[in-house]
C-alpha cells in the first residue's frame, strides 16, 4: 500500500506576506532620496540617526552649558579666563556628529547642530 504524498499546489499565505512585507520595507526605506523622490532627501535609517546625534549633541551643549555656569559660579565672575573655559569645554564629550563646540556670549554652539550662527560664518570664511 502506498502513501501519496501532496505535491504544492501554490505559495503558503504567510510565505505570500512575508515577501510583500519585505519588498515593502526595502523600497519604502528609499522612497524619500531615491529616483523620483525628494531632492537631497535621506533614506528613512539615516534620518532617524542624524535626528538622535542632534539630540545628543543638544544633551552635550547642555552639559557644557551647566559646567560654564558652574565654573563662572566658583570663579566669582562672569567672565572665564581661556585656559578655564578650555578646560570646562574640555570635560565634554564630544559631539557625534563630528561638529565642534564653541561659544558665544554664554550661550554653547556647536557647528553641526546649532539653529544659530555657524562656526565658519561667525568668522567669516564663507
Amino acid at each position: 500500500m502506498f502513501l501519496r504524498r501532496k505535491t504544492p499546489r501554490g505559495f503558503v499565505l504567510l510565505s505570500m506576506l512575508m515577501a510583500l512585507a519585505i519588498v515593502g520595507i526595502l523600497s519604502g526605506m528609499y522612497m524619500g532620496g531615491g529616483p523620483g523622490g525628494a531632492p537631497g532627501a535621506k533614506p528613512w535609517p539615516v534620518q532617524r540617526i542624524d535626528r538622535a546625534k542632534s539630540a545628543v549633541c543638544a544633551a552635550n551643549r547642555r552639559t557644557a552649558m551647566s559646567r560654564v555656569v558652574e565654573a563662572q559660579i566658583n570663579s566669582g565672575t562672569t567672565r572665564l579666563s581661556v585656559p578655564e573655559m578650555q578646560r570646562v569645554m574640555g570635560s565634554i564629550p564630544a559631539c557625534p556628529g563630528g561638529g565642534r563646540y564653541y561659544t558665544i556670549g554664554g550661550d554653547v554652539f556647536c557647528t553641526l547642530h546649532s539653529d544659530t550662527p555657524k562656526f565658519g560664518e561667525l568668522l567669516g570664511l564663507y
